[in-house]
């Protein structure tokens, strides 16, 4: 057959296949008709399994299987019988203590022997009658292949101890006495509690266990709810329990419930305010055995005897991440230990080491939200407490000082303030501690507040100038991101040193970005800084590279090295968040460069931009000496060809252009050399080499130790040092030359 009747051939067949109707079988909806239902083990519960036919189909002959899990039917196996249905004639019979099978025999017929119609959807319910075995009672549909949908295992009933349960809250801390926590007695089952004749199946019996403690008289608050939600407090009994003398024993309470056999659901007793006296302060914890006869006994730890002392601590207990130059709203807490830590109508001073709750010297604190445990304090309370500003030595905000009120002697308090604005100047690293201390508590507390992180790195290759000179070039600064969008679309500036004879030429430095997709926009020069604006954030954390700068000099700048700053708003990502925005030389705005600048005096050696004397210097294969612009030097090495490699010896190399040798030493395998405005350390063995302590390149041959000397490759030394290198093959000489 030809490919064009083939092709006809297979869209014939397509045509008749997608005009034959698709007939759907009918599915049902299966759902219980009731909630878990809870009981004991081996008691019966009943439900019912409702189908429900999506369509109005013929039912009539369907066949399914309804199976349990940890339950049994209680029909006898091998049992029949009809479901009642009013237009179905629906007979089951029990396979097995675990399957029923239910077959839809036919439509019912009325007296004269006509059908029942049912132009609706069939729908009927399939009585459970089932005896829990323990564990959850799980129901499911086997369809069988009829019209009835299958269905996965549900969750019917649960098996339960008929006894109530007990929880308690966290334990608390107290010293003398005080409110431990609150203990809850929930039923299982309804009526566990309440339907006994006999007061002691109703009674709920709390135990101390340590002697060393008592209950006060003071009344207990009880929370009645769920199943229990009507039932009067005043109608449950609360004493103690009488001793051998016939005396209240004050360590046991028996509460009585009163008996009830009208309630609907399990119900829920919550035991709070519950008071102690520790006749030992140091006796340790403070446990309670709660028991009953329908109740299963249990022994909570509700409290712990501690000293008096207090904590500061954050909400949640989480410390806030921060970037520097940015602020954070933080939330603290000041608590007592015990009761009664913290001494009314006595200061307490809060403060943070390295942050601020201003961006300025101002004298006045913002408004503070407090809370005393969980009250939010009006106006007037907070004014009670005389809030006043806490400064440093710079007059900036540090913290506040306040007197506390409104304590509760039988509780632990917490004096809480939230959502407080704290300002995290861009010198700022680290964590940021907030402490308190003063009269009022019983030592200073700290905790860590705020974890800073950087918003860019920043690297340098020193600039090396002249004194008296113009138009000097040179230097690279890098500034990468820590994360995308560290640096807001403002002005980034690099200052120079406020001394006079330093000053950007307007001479255009190499400007661009190397990393991300940040956009940087025009640049130019102010005095003595130079600033380039962001155009566009970045969404990848970008890298900025700024080179070749253009430095001029006068003949007053003295010899010496000099720093930089790093500053602007776009490092700040809002503006008025600028510590003293208005005071232009605040070292909280800048990152400090240390020692950039290498000013030599007017006699210094004709040095290259890298800091190393200019000039060309060669290492002849086998020689035992090197030139430096054509003076033959000595040397006890001699370079070699080892895998295709001319290497070279470090120390010689790096005297040829100009290190001196106190500035070359090897110390643990890692010979480290100081040239110029760089510090390269290389490990013996170690293909990675360090360029000011952070790796900087990883070489394609590993530095090697040959008769005391350290040998390394042309090409990778002279990468390291900024100098040209190259090799002549035919001539076997490596050429340094230093421009």
């Amino acid at each position: 057959m030809k490919l064009r009747q083939k092709l006809a051939a297979v869209l014939a067949a397509s045509i008749i296949a997608t005009s034959i109707p698709v007939v759907t079988m009918a599915q049902s909806n299966n759902n219980l008709t009731h909630g878990i239902i809870v009981q004991e083990k081996n008691l019966t519960v009943t439900s019912g399994l409702k189908i429900e036919m999506k369509d109005a189909v013929d039912t009539t002959g369907a066949m399914f299987f309804v199976n349990l899990e940890n339950s049994e039917w209680t029909a006898a196996v091998n049992s029949t019988g009809s479901i009642p249905n009013a237009k179905l004639d629906i007979q089951y019979k029990v396979n097995s203590k675990k399957e029923l099978q239910v077959l839809v025999k036919a439509k019912l017929v009325d007296g004269d022997g006509n059908t029942i119609v049912n132009p609706g959807k069939d729908e009927f319910i399939i009585p459970v009658s089932a005896k829990l075995t323990g564990g959850d009672a799980t129901i499911a549909v086997d369809g069988a292949g009829s019209v009835i949908s299958k269905m996965d295992p549900v969750v019917f009933a649960r098996t339960s101890e008929a006894k109530a349960q007990v929880t308690a809250g966290d334990a608390v801390a107290i010293y003398e006495n005080g409110e431990v926590a609150a203990i809850t007695v929930e039923e299982s089952l309804k009526g566990t509690l309440t339907s006994g004749d006999a007061d002691e199946d109703r009674t709920i019996t709390l135990t101390l266990k340590n002697t060393d403690f008592e209950f006060t008289t003071e009344a207990i608050t009880l929370e009645l709810s769920r199943g229990f939600s009507d039932i009067p407090a005043n109608a449950v009994t609360v004493e103690y329990a009488k001793d051998s003398n016939g005396d209240d024993d004050k360590q046991v309470l028996n509460v009585l419930l009163p008996k009830r056999n009208d309630l609907t659901v399990a119900g829920r007793i919550k035991f709070d305010d519950i008071q102690v006296n520790a006749k030992d302060p140091s006796s340790g914890s403070v446990d309670i055995e709660v028991s009953g006869k329908k109740v299963t006994k249990t022994t909570v730890k509700v409290a712990e005897v501690k000293n008096y002392g207090n904590t500061i601590e954050m909400e949640d207990k989480k410390v806030v991440e921060v970037v520097a130059g940015k602020k954070e709203k933080i939330t603290f807490s000041i608590n007592e230990i015990v009761s009664d830590s913290i001494t009314p109508s006595r200061q307490i001073e809060v403060k943070l080491d390295k942050a601020y709750l201003a961006t300025s010297n101002q004298s006045s604190l913002p408004s503070l939200t407090v809370k005393l445990n969980d009250t939010v304090l009006d106006a007037a309370a907070i004014s009670a407490m005389g809030i006043t500003a806490v400064k440093n030595d710079d007059d900036y905000i540090t913290g506040f000082k306040f007197t506390p009120a409104g304590m509760t002697a039988s509780k632990t308090d917490e004096i809480t303030f939230e959502d407080v604005e704290v300002f995290v100047p861009l010198t700022t690293s680290g964590d940021v501690t907030i402490s308190a201390e003063g009269r009022a508590l019983v030592e200073e507390v700290s905790t860590t507040a705020l974890t800073v992180k950087s918003p860019v790195q920043v690297t340098t290759e020193a600039l090396t100038l002249k004194v008296g000179l113009k138009d000097q070039k040179g230097g690279k600064i890098t500034i990468k991101e820590t994360a995308s969008d560290m640096l807001a679309t403002k002005d980034l500036e690099i200052e120079l040193p406020t001394e006079s004879g330093l000053k950007f030429s307007t001479t255009k430095p190499v400007v661009k970005v190397t990393e991300g997709d940040l956009v940087l926009g025009e640049w130019k020069v102010e005095n003595n800084k130079l600033i380039v604006a962001v155009k566009r954030a970045s969404n990848t954390a970008s890298t900025i590279e700024i080179s070749d700068l253009v430095v001029s000099t006068d003949r007053t700048v003295p010899e010496g090295t000099y720093d930089i700053k790093v500053k602007g708003e776009a490092l700040v990502k809002t503006a008025d968040l600028f510590m003293d925005k208005g005071v232009a030389d605040n070292d909280k705005n800048t990152i400090k460069v240390k020692d950039f600048i290498v000013m030599g005096t007017p006699n210094t050696e004709d040095l290259a931009a890298n800091g190393l004397k200019k000039g060309i210097a060669t290492f002849a294969i086998g020689a035992k000496d090197y030139t430096m612009n054509g003076v033959a030097q000595a040397m006890d090495g001699t370079p070699f060809i080892s895998n295709g490699r001319t290497m070279v010896p470090v120390r010689y190399v790096a005297n040829a252009l100009g290190v001196s040798a106190k500035d070359i030493y090897f110390a643990n395998g890692t010979v480290t050399v100081i040239a110029g405005n760089k510090t390269i350390s290389l490990e013996v063995g170690n293909k990675v080499a360090k360029l000011n302590g952070v790796a900087a390149r990883v070489m394609e041959t590993a530095p090697v130790i040959k008769e005391g000397r350290t040998y390394v490759p042309v090409s990778e030394i002279g990468s390291l040092l900024g100098v040209n290198a190259s090799w002549n093959g035919e001539t076997k000489v490596a050429t340094f030359e230093n421009k």
